[in-house]
């Protein structure tokens, strides 16, 4: 007689062969997201990966302070800059003039096209749209890792 059994979602369960438990770094590069699947020994493996990983993108976003990116604003050559504890600079690049600067706590919503373009909402200010120039996803990435850096610095989250 067979060990096989049903989880909740209806999935066959096969004890040693499908029971194995996965899971998926995303990473951005300057081509667009990459994956690698991993795997871990038990649950306890499996939350001991997550809760180092978080750990350890938030101690780089501290240890960072700030990340640049390339971008073009309203026909302009721009960087755009992410501080930890300023928020954002948009600089225009020939004539190094600040455009605009945000606070987090200015930052409403993002948005992208999942080609090139970003929309950053900020309270009581126009959106700003953005061409990274390359697919954005590493930059929302970027920009989400260091708010959660942020908040959890400030002990505005629980610790994982």
């Amino acid at each position: 007689m067979s060990s096989k059994s049903t989880n909740s979602g209806g999935t066959l369960i096969i004890p040693g062969v499908t029971d194995v438990i996965t899971f998926t770094l995303r990473f951005g590069t300057r081509h667009g997201i990459d994956c690698r699947i991993m795997r871990a020994e038990s649950h306890r493996d499996l939350a001991n990966w997550a809760k180092h990983i978080v750990q350890a993108s938030h101690s780089a976003a501290v240890a960072l302070k700030e990340i640049c990116f390339a971008c073009i604003y309203k026909n302009m050559e721009s960087i755009i800059t992410i501080h930890i504890e300023n928020g954002f600079t948009l600089e225009e690049i020939q004539t190094r003039k600040i455009l605009w600067r945000m606070s987090f706590e200015q930052l409403k919503g993002t948005g992208d096209d999942g080609k090139r373009i970003v929309w950053l909402e900020f309270n009581g200010d126009d959106d700003k749209e953005l061409d990274l120039l390359q697919n954005p996803k590493p930059f929302i990435f970027t920009l989400h890792t260091f708010l959660s850096a942020k908040l959890t610095h400030l002990g505005l989250t629980p610790d994982v």
